[in-house]
């Protein structure tokens, strides 16, 4: 597999668009080493993954539909947008009913599902991300068990780069918050029989 498209959807104030931006940070700069092969030998270099991270929001942007996409790849990226994902988070109803249905066969769908009432057709798995993070003391923290429970579901980055990346962006007030939303987010996702093997060799 080289290249993973991933759509984040929900409504403004949810976080996505900074859950989108963190997975894309750790992506590009904390995963830069993958497997290349040179003259029939494999070996780990340097060499570094593409990422592109786009968004849209309604005007109302807290409240209104949200999306944020990811696409990182061992190539270089032509095209920024994600057509049909391979990875699709959903947090609203009203993404439900604008993207639940837009994916593979084979795409790992993952569901909140305090704030999403239909459910896809196909297989899925249920992360409360919202309640989860309630309880550990503020649900705008439900980006980050989303982001911990996709990266159990399917290794598309390590869990230290994405905590490297999440401590860049967000303030250090919330540090503490945020790495337990992670890890719990991570211990749901294991727990969760949904999966996408991503390798980057």
């Amino acid at each position: 597999m080289d290249t993973i498209e991933i759509r984040l959807s929900g409504f403004g104030g949810q976080g996505l668009i900074m859950a989108s931006v963190v997975l894309a940070r750790a992506a590009s700069l904390y995963e830069s080493k993958h497997v290349v092969q040179k003259d029939d030998q494999y070996k780990r270099e340097e060499s570094g993954l593409y990422v592109v991270q786009t968004q849209t929001f309604g005007s109302g942007v807290r409240g209104s539909a949200t999306k944020a996409e990811v696409k990182i790849s061992t190539k270089e990226i032509t095209f920024p947008e994600v057509t049909i994902p391979d990875i699709l988070v959903l947090m609203s109803e009203a993404s439900f009913l604008k993207f639940g249905e837009n994916v593979k066969p084979t795409s790992l769908v993952i569901v909140d599902p305090d704030t999403v009432k239909s459910r896809p057709g196909g297989e899925f798995c249920e992360i409360p991300a919202t309640v989860t993070a309630s309880e550990l003391g503020n649900k705008i923290a439900a980006n980050m068990v989303m982001l911990g429970a996709v990266v159990a579901m399917t290794d598309v980055v390590e869990m230290d780069s994405l905590k490297s990346a999440m401590k860049d962006m967000l303030p250090p007030a919330t540090h503490e918050l945020n790495s337990k939303a992670v890890d719990k987010g991570f211990e749901l996702g294991n727990e969760c029989g949904g999966r996408l093997q991503v390798d980057w060799g």
